[in-house]
């Protein structure tokens, strides 16, 4: 039906369709009824099934759902081998440190409507952790919010955090200097 290489001959069919089970380490059920499978089993036949027909573009709806932690590396390095192979891997997911793993690319939607599209290293630049600041002082420094009479509050990303305290370290010594 897909047009595979290995439908022209039922034996190539057959060994082409187990080395995908074997490839997915889920040979051993073969000949069993998938309804009888746990989550983690399905979610693997479907993929070995999607795989087997050899696309070139392949879209998935939260491909690693229902894997152990053992299976989700595995199928990880399955979609990486795949993608790394020039053809298209398109999949949805809510866990972004399997996009993460898997993506080049990321689409936030919400509620059907694309919010951004953007490169991985561009998303965890955002992402990037950050830390609120609060200093304690009578003057404030520039880019500071006044919380209260004495506090100061800035939210500062993780890279940024040596230079700002460098500065809050200066400004408070030259305030010194200058009583």
């Amino acid at each position: 039906m897909h047009r595979c290489h290995a439908s022209q001959n039922e034996k190539a069919l057959e060994t082409h369709c187990m080395a995908w089970l074997e490839r997915f380490r889920i040979q051993h059920v073969a000949n069993k009824r998938i309804r009888t499978f746990s989550k983690g089993m399905t979610q693997r036949v479907a993929l070995a099934h999607a795989l087997a027909c050899q696309p070139e573009f392949l879209i998935l709806d939260e491909p690693l759902s229902g894997l152990d932690p053992i299976g989700r590396q595995e199928v990880v390095v399955i979609l990486d081998e795949f993608r790394a192979s020039g053809k298209t891997l398109f999949f949805s997911s809510h866990v972004l440190n399997d996009v993460e793993r898997l993506a080049d690319r990321f689409v936030f939607i919400d509620k059907g409507i694309i919010q951004a599209v953007c490169s991985t290293s561009e998303v965890l630049t955002e992402c990037e952790s950050g830390y609120i600041v609060t200093v304690e002082g009578g003057a404030g420094i520039d880019g500071f919010e006044k919380i209260s009479s004495r506090l100061w509050q800035k939210e500062v990303k993780e890279c940024d955090l040596p230079l700002l305290i460098d500065d809050i370290s200066r400004n408070k010594n030259s305030t010194r200097n200058d009583n």
